[in-house]
């Protein structure tokens, strides 16, 4: 009997040695599994984490490339780099978005933005911040945007792609008028009209198409007080005069000119709502006469603005194929786009002035002889050939980047250059008595001569091989000509061409 209660001891004992192995393996079984869910649904959230950095990148991305393509007509890189600006303002510079998942909140924060515009690239960065449950994951964004080098269009900021085979009446189409016979005073056409003889008006009368109108002859606007009003798209075979006081063109669409256009009475004018191609010589030769064109503008012979306070307004991009004279007393070129001139400009009439609103391309000699002559252009402008300012208190200012190909010479007294950014000099420059004031860095392939009390001045770093002419005050540092890291045969900052070349980058 005692072998038998030693027997069920001894068997208790295993049994309560084989159960407690059992309870640890299995607590440590259960503390193992618990442990890997645990690094398991770390290593979840911190995927998760990574993934929402990364929605947060390509949400911010998608916000700036979405409108970039949806204004790409019209978009630039300094109003990309406005737009940019303001979005950043407007959402109190981060960028929040919450998204719920099975009853807990996952959310990235796009914040720490950072805009560079230099040498028309311009570059965003910014950072993301992924969340999920209590896992942070971080990463650096960027974005790169650059304008195109060169002129827009590949070749020129006064491309306004017009083409004139599309305005007025078709081949294929008819006029519901046909007038045969000379037409000398008050007349009036419903529908489109074919001209096919000479057209004129006199005192007080108008001729009025509501329509399209094409003028196979002359039109001569010889009354005072008279005016030719035509309602869509004017065509004019030959020359077009306005030759007495407030006399007057209206075109509601486009307009044609094939031959030259004359306005010789004071207070004349023409009004052309759309867009316009001369392809002739204009002139403007009476005291308060004016060109106003809607849209953009051709003109293929020379233009000349002779009488004081007239003015060519065009309100898009204009081209100018021909010689430029100013010659009068406050006499005027305004192009509400960017502008080309390839031949000659001279500006011969006092307080003269000629003013873009975005880029210009000067491809032929520029001479400012009046007195308090101004240019102005709002973006970028290359000048390929000579300047010349002759005469005393005269400006050309410039918004943007400046380039200059040919010699300079300013020798008018208190005649200035100024740059509001960065300026390249490749040629010999001579000042008498003027300035030239760059706000960025400037770069002078040649030692300028600068005398009788002028002065170059340079707010940032000077480009110059050898030691700085005198005359020469720059506020940054010197380095030489090989690292500069502009344009050197310049850029259009405010020119589309097909276009941004743009790139992004991701740092984890």
């Amino acid at each position: 009997m005692k072998v038998l209660k030693s027997s069920r001891g001894s068997a208790l004992i295993m049994v309560l040695i084989i159960f407690t192995v059992f309870t640890i393996l299995g607590t440590t079984l259960f503390a193992s599994n618990i442990n890997q869910n645990i690094q398991i649904n770390r290593s979840n959230n911190n995927l998760q984490a990574v993934n929402l950095a990364e929605m947060g990148i390509a949400h911010f991305q998608e916000i700036v490339n979405s409108y970039v393509e949806d204004h790409q007509e019209s978009l630039t890189i300094y109003s990309l780099y406005d737009w940019v600006e303001d979005y950043i303002d407007g959402i109190g510079h981060e960028l929040i978005m919450d998204i719920p998942e099975e009853g807990s909140d996952y959310s990235y924060i796009v914040n720490n933005f950072q805009l560079s515009l230099i040498n028309n690239m311009l570059e965003i960065s910014f950072n993301s911040t992924g969340i999920a449950y209590s896992e942070f994951k971080t990463m650096s964004g960027k974005m790169i945007f650059q304008s195109g080098s060169g002129t827009g269009s590949g070749t020129d900021p006064g491309d306004s792609d017009i083409d004139e085979s599309e305005w007025g009446v078709g081949d294929d189409e008819e006029y519901d008028n046909e007038e045969s016979g000379n037409v000398n005073g008050d007349y009036v056409s419903n529908g489109d009209t074919l001209f096919t003889r000479n057209v004129s008006t006199n005192y007080d009368t108008s001729i009025e198409i509501y329509g399209n109108a094409t003028f196979e002859k002359n039109v001569n606007a010889n009354g005072s007080s008279s005016y030719i009003y035509i309602q869509d798209d004017g065509i004019f075979m030959d020359s077009l005069k306005l030759n007495n006081y407030e006399t007057y063109l209206e075109v509601g669409g486009n307009s044609l000119f094939e031959d030259q256009t004359h306005i010789n009475g004071s207070s004349s004018y023409i009004e052309v709502g759309q867009d316009a191609l001369f392809k002739s010589a204009v002139n403007l030769n009476n005291y308060q006469t004016h060109i106003h064109i809607g849209g953009s503008a051709g003109f293929e012979g020379d233009v000349r603005v002779n009488n004081s306070s007239s003015y060519i307004e065009v309100e898009n991009n204009a081209s100018f194929d021909g010689q430029v004279r100013l010659n009068n007393y406050q006499t005027s070129i305004h192009v509400g786009g960017g502008a080309s001139f390839d031949d000659e400009v001279r500006m011969n009439g006092s307080s003269s002035q000629i003013n873009v609103e975005k880029d210009s391309l000067f491809n032929q000699k520029v001479i400012l002889n009046g007195y308090k002559t101004v240019i102005n252009v709002q973006c970028s402008a290359i000048f390929k050939e000579e300047v010349q300012i002759s005469n005393a208190s005269s400006q050309i200012n410039i918004e943007d980047d400046g380039t200059f190909f040919g010699p300079i010479s300013v020798t008018g007294w208190g005649s200035e250059i100024n740059i509001n950014q960065n300026g390249v000099f490749k040629d010999e420059i001579v000042l008498q008595g003027s300035s030239i004031n760059v706000q960025g860095d400037a770069l002078f392939l040649f030692s300028p001569d600068v005398n009788n009390s002028s002065q170059i001045t340079i707010n940032g770093d000077l480009y110059y091989d050898g030691s700085p002419p005198s005359g020469i005050n720059f506020s940054g540092t010197q380095y030489p000509v090989s690292e500069y890291e502009g344009p050197l045969d310049g850029s259009f900052s405010c020119t589309q061409s097909g276009g941004f070349d743009n790139s992004s980058e991701i740092n984890y």
